[in-house]
């Protein structure tokens, strides 16, 4: 009988973990105001116009290849709740693939090397664009502020 009491106990101890561990994960919109929703759109919507257009004002602005800075897709922006900063989370799209499939089904010279080295390449393309986020951070946060110059204050700007 005290097995079953404590194994019933157990039980309701887990159960009451789970949904509230559950309400903290899963409920993240619900968490977020509307506001912060609406400042997290803007700047999403903001900052991939800056990027996709190239113009990006500031004194020491390093340019990254246009192919490549138009590759960066601006996946979400979550504000904090004082929207002072914005966590942004980007993807960086690979890049469209070399005619190599519209050949006439040939022998293969030389295009296994070059679909071996493709990965890499990609692999470097993406830590270049996300460096070049980081390090062009202040410039970025400059125009984003010129763009949205209706609010009090732009968010600092974290990418991740």
């Amino acid at each position: 009988p005290t097995t079953t009491c404590a194994t019933t106990t157990t039980r309701l101890f887990v159960m009451s973990q789970s949904r509230s561990s559950s309400n903290r994960r899963g409920g993240h919109q619900q968490d977020r105001s509307k506001r912060q929703e609406r400042v997290g759109h803007l700047v999403r919507t903001e900052l991939s116009r800056i990027l996709h257009t190239g113009n990006i004002k500031g004194n020491n602005v390093e340019y990254l290849e246009e192919d490549l800075r138009q590759r960066i897709s601006i996946v979400s922006a979550d504000v904090s709740p004082d929207l002072r900063q914005a966590r942004i989370t980007v993807s960086i799209r690979d890049a469209a693939a070399p005619a190599i499939a519209s050949h006439d089904g040939g022998d293969n010279d030389g295009e296994d090397e070059e679909e071996a080295a493709l990965p890499s390449s990609q692999v470097m393309d993406k830590r270049r664009a996300y460096s070049w986020l980081v390090r062009n951070t202040k410039p970025l946060r400059h125009t984003l502020a010129q763009q949205m110059s209706h609010m009090k204050s732009c968010p600092n700007l974290s990418f991740a």
